[in-house]
């Protein structure tokens, strides 16, 4: 059973509550994790694992690309963008940590692969993730635009800054990913 618990002791989730349905728990569990600090989220997550017996984490199964990979894919087509520093939801971040969030990202990135364009994707980028004013700061520090993670279209209206997504995904047919 993994219990989180606040500074005071106070129980905050418990993953007896969620026994039925270990999505809804797997959900709130990353909800409530997206919006610390990454030396916060780190703490949790180590004592998750400490709670779970976790000594050893093979994360060769669920890694992200290499920038050889990254490289190859951006040869053939594939442009690349921004997701911050820290997959941090950038909701309650402050100015000074959102700057960093968007310009540490961007300077790896850039470093790496020479991008043509500067695009920018919400880490999370539900409609709570991110306030009208993070909106700007993306747009201040010299990206194209912004993606979100909401399902949606995006007409002729729709700003470089709100560009909501489609999801895709094996049994997606071609007529559902054209429109």
């Amino acid at each position: 059973n993994v219990v989180l618990k606040d500074d005071l002791n106070n129980k905050l989730i418990e993953r007896e509550d969620y026994k039925a349905n270990e999505s809804q728990f797997l959900w709130k569990l990353i909800n409530f994790l997206k919006y610390l600090s990454p030396e916060d989220r780190s703490m949790y997550l180590e004592e998750f694992n400490n709670q779970l017996n976790i000594t050893n984490i093979n994360y060769e199964e669920d890694r992200c690309l290499t920038w050889d990979e990254t490289r190859k894919m951006q040869e053939e087509g594939m442009e690349f963008g921004s997701h911050g520093a820290s997959h941090t939801s950038l909701r309650d971040l402050t100015q000074e940590k959102i700057d960093h969030e968007l310009n540490e990202s961007w300077k790896i990135i850039s470093s790496e692969l020479n991008p043509k364009n500067k695009y920018f994707a919400l880490p999370f980028g539900s409609n709570t993730d991110f306030r009208q004013s993070t909106i700007t700061s993306i747009r201040d520090s010299g990206y194209n635009n912004c993606l979100l993670n909401v399902k949606g279209v995006n007409s002729s209206r729709s700003g470089q800054f709100s560009l909501k997504r489609k999801v895709v995904m094996d049994s997606s047919s071609l007529k559902a990913i054209l429109g």
